[in-house]
């Protein structure tokens, strides 16, 4: 067995490719039937370069920093492996299965939507490998606790980012993009192989008890659901760049504020507290209503900042004075409305239909059940803005 299949065998199986394939074939035939030949999804140059970009990016930081199998590195770093192949297999095994489960479902949109199909599938490739570079970089720089190392790689991170949107041919951005990825490289030279291993810091005491929300308090404490809300905020600000002039991509921005699928399966995936639940009659359950507050406070929270994320940086609010208060309002009115919504959607899931039979958290949250929340608010979204036109047009 080779160094990259090691690794590989953490990240993905050979049952899960097959499911990808599958999926990434009847994803592709959907948005052709059905997308193919309308004019409104099709994505300029600089969008789909910062999409891919910001999934590549956001996708990788998740799984550098949620490692489901930490506990095998220890032992494979104990091999009489060298330090450059134990440091290109963990990139490699990294880059294949976040191309598998991430990329895939991008490259036949690009290849529908955009017009220089090849060039960007080349440059979503070269961006995808850069943005696993730079975040290895920082985390290695994380865990050694070295400073100049981590900064540098926020910077090629933000660097990477900030040449996305340029209006500049892809050939520019592709080298662009292999010069990050070969700075980010040069920063594992002299790093320890023990620091891919995985550190969970134990955070203060202190920090939890001014929290009575239980909810709250396991969101503070575990790193996995800051790492999760850290990630799709990144992504939020990304597409809501991108997707500027495109207002499909900009109601897709509800959708991407609801798969924080940690926090909707935090009944799910805690075992004592669905036993407490289920011993307990209804009524004088509070464990729910906790769980109420906590997904209400998280909405809201979500909600505010995709507001903030739309009204700041579409281009159109800066010089339509008329149009920022028109969209500011129906905007604010549909978000205090999605967060009720995707609440109480969300409570009756874990309450009607919970996720039990899974065996590992990276399972759990893999489970179809994730794809209800969004596309319930995708499709309230939808209809929202078409009660608001209809309205418009009658006045």
């Amino acid at each position: 067995m080779s160094e990259i299949e090691m690794f590989l065998r953490d990240f993905i199986t050979p049952a899960k490719i097959k499911k990808y394939a599958v999926s990434v074939f009847l994803f592709a035939v959907f948005i052709h039937i059905f997308f193919g030949n309308n004019t409104i999804f099709r994505l300029n140059d600089t969008a789909g370069s910062m999409i891919g970009t910001g999934i590549a990016f956001t996708s990788a930081a998740y799984v550098i920093n949620t490692y489901p199998t930490a506990e095998n590195i220890g032992f494979y770093l104990t091999l009489p492996v060298k330090k450059w192949r134990m440091f290109s297999a963990y990139f490699f095994a990294l880059w294949i299965s976040m191309l598998i489960q991430r990329i895939s479902f991008l490259i036949p949109v690009i290849a529908e939507f955009c017009s220089h199909a090849a060039e960007n599938l080349l440059l979503l490739i070269l961006n995808s490998a850069a943005a696993v570079l730079v975040n290895i970089g920082i985390f290695l720089g994380k865990n050694s606790k070295n400073k100049s190392i981590f900064i540098c790689n926020l910077v090629l991170a933000a660097a990477l980012f900030l040449t996305g949107g340029l209006k500049v041919n892809s050939g520019c951005k592709a080298v662009l993009a292999v010069l990050f990825g070969a700075g980010a490289a040069a920063s594992f030279v002299k790093r320890n192989v023990t620091d891919l291993i995985l550190i969970s810091e134990p955070r203060r005491k202190a920090r939890r008890k001014c929290i009575s929300n239980y909810f709250w308090r396991v969101a503070v404490t575990e790193k996995i659901y800051l790492t999760n809300t850290a990630c799709i905020l990144a992504f939020l600000f990304v597409l809501g760049a991108a997707g500027r002039q495109n207002p499909i991509l900009i109601n897709l921005l509800w959708c991407i504020g609801a798969v924080n699928t940690p926090f909707l399966t935090m009944i799910s995936a805690d075992i004592k507290t669905s036993r407490h639940i289920d011993m307990l009659p209804v009524k004088k359950n509070s464990i729910y209503k906790q769980y109420f507050m906590f997904l209400m406070s998280y909405f809201v929270l979500i909600n505010s900042i995709i507001l903030i994320a739309k009204n700041i940086v579409i281009k159109e609010a800066f010089i339509k004075e008329a149009f920022i208060k028109e969209n500011l309002i129906e905007d604010v009115f549909i978000a205090v409305l999605l967060a009720l919504f995707e609440t109480i959607l969300a409570v009756m899931l874990e309450q009607k239909c919970r996720i039990r039979e899974w065996q590992t958290k990276q399972e759990l949250w893999k489970n179809p059940r994730k794809y209800v929340l969004p596309l319930a608010v995708f499709a309230a979204v939808s209809i929202c803005c078409q009660i608001s036109k209809l309205l418009a047009i009658s006045a």
